[in-house]
C-alpha cells in the first residue's frame, strides 16, 4: 500500500503541473487530475456536513475524540 501511496502521489505531483502544457494528451492528464482533486473535495465536505445524521454516526464511531457527545 505504501507503494502504490508513493507512485500514485508522484502521478499527482507531475500531473499537477502540465496546465501550461502544449500537448493535450498532458492537458488531458491535468484535467483528470484536477477532477480527482475537485471529487476529493466534495464527498470530504459531504463527510465532514454534520448536520445529518449518517456523517455524526460514522465519525462518533470511527473518530469519538472529534465529536463531543
Amino acid at each position: 500500500m505504501l507503494t502504490v501511496a508513493l507512485i500514485g502521489g508522484t502521478a499527482l505531483n507531475y500531473a499537477a503541473h502540465l496546465h501550461g502544457s502544449p500537448a493535450v494528451f498532458e492537458r488531458t492528464l491535468y484535467g483528470a487530475y484536477l477532477g480527482a482533486v475537485m471529487a476529493h473535495f466534495v464527498i470530504d465536505a459531504g463527510l465532514w456536513r454534520l448536520r445529518e445524521q449518517f456523517p455524526r454516526q460514522f465519525l462518533t464511531a470511527s473518530l469519538p475524540y472529534l465529536l463531543k457527545p
